[in-house]
C-alpha cells in the first residue's frame, strides 16, 4: 500500500514536471531568460528532487520488505 502511495506521488510529480516543460519552451521562444531560470529552479526543487527522493525511498522499502521475508522463511 505504501508503495502504491509512494508511485502515485511520483507519477504526480512527473505529470507536473511534464505541464511545466510548455511554458519552458514558450518563455525560450520568447527570451524569457530569468523565467527559464525560475522555471528549472521549480523543476529541481519542486520535481526533480521528490522523485528521486521516492524512487530512493521505493527501493529501501522493497529491501527492507525482502529482508523481513527472508527471516520468516
Amino acid at each position: 500500500m505504501v508503495s502504491a502511495q509512494l508511485e502515485a506521488a511520483e507519477a504526480a510529480h512527473y505529470l507536473t514536471a511534464a505541464l511545466i516543460v510548455p511554458y519552458m519552451v514558450y518563455a525560450w521562444i520568447q527570451n524569457w531568460w530569468s523565467v527559464i531560470f525560475w522555471f528549472m529552479v521549480v523543476q529541481v526543487v519542486g520535481n526533480a528532487y521528490p522523485i528521486f527522493h521516492m524512487r530512493w525511498v521505493r527501493g529501501r522499502l522493497e529491501r527492507v520488505s525482502e529482508r523481513r521475508t527472508r527471516r520468516r522463511a
